[in-house]
């Protein structure tokens, strides 16, 4: 899987997961994705080096909900991913099991209508 698509549905993954962790929220039939989505973000913060990569999931973890936190945080991974193929496997390893919950998230960005969504285990890219 190309890093682009794999550093979407990593962060559509994880929005759902940062923006409940400070709440508690985490329900009995979700307790194993949110576990999954605690191994994601865990991954990320011991893998990802350099100032502007740990800022940006500083940032996303700070506003998950942040349309152009969640652009930069993208851009950051896929840039590690790119570099690092082996992140890469280990990402997809566990985002499955990840997303059994983060059903559906859909982002429209730029002055193309660009949009990605992502839906269980499957991301859609399209540009209109």
């Amino acid at each position: 899987m190309d890093p682009v698509t794999v550093a979407t549905g990593v962060v559509a993954a994880l929005v759902p997961y940062l923006a409940a962790a400070g709440t508690g929220l985490a329900t009995k039939a979700g307790e194993a994705t949110f576990a999954q989505c605690g191994k994601l973000w865990a991954l990320l913060r011991n893998r990802l080096t350099g100032t502007v990569a740990q800022g940006a999931l500083e940032d996303l973890h700070a506003a998950p909900s942040e349309p152009d936190v969640q652009g930069q945080a993208r851009l950051q991974l896929r840039k590690a991913l790119t570099a690092d193929p082996d992140l890469t496997r280990e990402l997809m390893a566990l985002l499955p099991a990840a997303e059994t919950e983060a059903r559906q998230a859909m982002q429209v960005t730029g002055n193309d209508n660009t949009s990605v969504q992502a839906a269980n285990s499957t991301v859609t890219i399209t540009k209109s």
